[in-house]
């Protein structure tokens, strides 16, 4: 086996399968296949050729039965209608001598079948019942040679009748002879079927019209429709040809399953039926799948046993590999891997081992990265916050420190006049102060909690600044897209939000905003929208704090990629509309 184990794993594993496949699949295939069903296919033609022989052997009996009984009736029919009873009964006693095969004896009906004539004397015992058979009125109506199914006469004596015309060939029949036969006497027909041999569960049979087993080797089912009924119920209708399993039925329950066949006669509504039971009938067969069975089982071993010799010395570096892999999975990426193979196992452990190396560096560099990174995230954050200090609160100390020294000199100088004035513009510009406070702690909380997501947060400082203020505010959202933005856009669009409002609150006197998010082919929008006095914008580029708020939304929708656009004009409110692009 050393040729195989310098192979390749792959080439091994195929030359295995291969050997196996050929081993099992080609005999149990090709030759099992084909020859099961071929064996069993000409089991069961050969059991179809035999039932059509014997059939066709009763119907030639039978046929000759008719053209004898025929002569007989010729013989009558000269005699008739001088109907001489001692005529009648001197000519059938000469005639029945020839007739050996009739044992019951032979009865002539007039039309209206009546008995005329009988031999021997009073021991037929049919008497005008023989009307009512259907054989009987058939060979009356149509002129034809008619053959009965199964008949018992008052006596018990079970019997079938041949029913041949008088006088059908001078045009209207006058009558008819029929001849007797005995079932439970030798006759041909009974020798036919005794004669059949099939095995040790063999049996023959000939049924009537009505399924009656009339001769039988299995004396139990003669007179009976207990030959398999369901089988042959309709076939006998339909007389037709076929073979196939079939249930035994014993006191009303299915027993051991029969392989039937069944071929109709040409000269009466009989039927020959062969039956066998199946372990009989495809012993053979069976035996032969057995053999091929256990032998592609013994393959099927030997298979197995080359597999698992070569996996043992397949599956110990595997069980190494996997041990290593389960090390790494739990975060051990110093443990080198050892497998020492030349072949592919031992190519990919040292590809494993690589692999390994290569993580633990590549981890060490993320963990290098992630701290250079939460370090430049530090420093931008307070970038950020000192540049919006200086854009927002410083520049707004520094107009508070301006007024309190004006405020300070007038009152050094005694000045009165614009007191107030100075006084009510300090206090407005505190209160813009605390307000820029308040709107940078609040940005700062929607950063740092996010937990809470976007919108509720922005939810949430619209209903303070409605109660806040006494403005009615409604937010609509069409379509969850439109609120979807980076961490940083989060915060400068809520910052933007907190600018408009602002110069609502300040300025435009209004008693209802609106905040809508849509979203664009280009990106998305947001829209404040107030219904207050309104402004030109044109006039507000010097206003001091309303043209510092205005550009500092412009320089927050700027800074993510996008613009706002202030839509106002004295008397009919204000919009401010920011445009930000896709991806912020």
């Amino acid at each position: 086996m050393r040729w195989v184990q310098r192979l390749g794993l792959r080439r091994r594993i195929m030359v295995l399968v291969a050997l196996g496949m050929l081993l099992t699949i080609l005999p149990l295939g090709i030759i099992g296949m084909n020859l099961l069903d071929l064996n069993t296919r000409q089991v069961l033609d050969e059991r179809l050729l035999m039932a059509r022989s014997l059939a066709g052997h009763v119907d030639e009996e039978l046929a000759e039965a008719l053209m004898v009984l025929g002569w007989v009736a010729s013989r009558v029919d000269a005699d008739w209608p001088a109907v001489d009873p001692a005529r009648m009964s001197r000519s059938l006693r000469s005639l029945s001598q020839l007739l050996g095969f009739f044992f019951h004896g032979l009865v002539v009906l007039d039309a209206t079948g009546r008995v005329v004539g009988e031999e021997p004397p009073g021991s037929v015992e049919v008497g005008a019942s023989h009307i009512a058979l259907p054989s009987v009125r058939q060979a009356l109506s149509t002129g034809q040679p008619a053959v009965s199914g199964f008949v018992r006469t008052p006596s018990g004596t079970p019997v079938v009748i041949l029913s041949f015309p008088l006088g059908a060939g001078d045009g209207a029949v006058k009558g008819l002879i029929c001849a007797v036969i005995d079932l439970n006497k030798d006759s041909v027909f009974k020798q036919f079927v005794m004669n059949v041999r099939l095995g040790t569960t063999g049996h023959a049979a000939i049924v009537d019209s009505e399924g009656i087993v009339l001769f039988s080797t299995e004396a139990r089912e003669l007179y009976t429709k207990n030959e398999h009924p369901d089988f042959f119920a309709t076939l006998i209708k339909e007389r037709r040809t076929a073979v196939g399993p079939a249930a035994e039925v014993e006191e009303g329950r299915e027993a051991e399953t029969h392989i039937m066949a069944f071929a109709p006669l040409q000269r009466s509504a009989w039927g020959v039926a062969l039956g066998q039971t199946e372990a009989e009938t495809f012993a053979h067969v069976r035996r032969l799948r057995n053999r091929m069975l256990a032998f592609g089982v013994a393959v099927l071993c030997l298979a197995l046993l080359f597999a698992w010799l070569d996996t043992g010395a397949v599956t110990a570096p595997i069980l190494a590999l996997t041990r290593a892999s389960e090390r790494i999975a739990a975060g051990d990426l110093a443990t080198c891997i050892r497998v020492d193979r030349a072949d592919e196992i031992g190519t990919l452990a040292s590809s494993f081992d690589a692999m390994r190396a290569r993580l633990s560096h590549l981890l060490e560099e993320k963990a290098r990265l992630q701290d250079q990174l939460q370090a430049m995230a530090v420093v931008e954050e307070r970038h950020r916050i000192a540049r919006e200090m200086h854009d927002g609160l410083a520049q707004t100390l520094g107009f508070l420190h301006g007024k309190v020294g004006t405020i300070e000199e007038m009152l050094a100088s005694g000045q009165r006049d614009g007191l107030g004035d100075e006084v009510r513009q300090l206090t407005l510009a505190t209160s813009d102060a605390y307000e820029e406070v308040r709107r940078s702690i609040f940005g700062l909380r929607t950063m740092v909690a996010r937990g809470i997501g976007f919108l509720p947060a922005v939810t949430e400082y619209l209903h303070d600044f409605s109660e806040q203020t006494g403005v009615a505010v409604d937010l609509a959202v069409d379509g969850e897209q439109s609120t979807h933005f980076s961490p940083e856009a989060e915060v400068q669009l809520v910052r933007i939000i907190q600018e408009a409002l602002a110069n609502v609150r300040r300025h435009a006197k209004a008693n209802r905003v609106r905040v809508r998010f849509e979203k664009e082919a280009s990106g998305a929008r947001v829209t404040i929208e107030d219904n207050g006095i309104g402004f030109d914008p044109a006039r507000a580029v010097g206003e001091g704090v309303r043209s510092f708020g205005l550009q500092t939304m412009r320089e927050r929708a700027e800074s993510l990629g996008g613009g706002v656009e202030i839509d106002a004009a004295p008397g009919r409110g204000t919009k401010v509309i920011v445009h930000l692009p896709a991806g912020a």
